[in-house]
């Protein structure tokens, strides 16, 4: 049995997260980086550290 599609279309709103900062260490929630914005574009790179 398939299990629903939980990938996000066009226009959804992302799910609250949290990342480390590369250059701080510094744990940046998605809602931290939204205060008093209205976009954010968030980009992953695979990469080999």
């Amino acid at each position: 049995m398939s299990r629903p599609s939980t990938t996000l279309q066009l226009g959804d709103a992302a799910p609250e997260f949290q990342l480390r900062d590369a250059a701080t260490g510094e744990l940046r929630s998605l809602g931290d980086l939204l205060r008093n914005r209205r976009r954010l574009l968030v980009v992953f790179h695979r990469g080999m550290w």
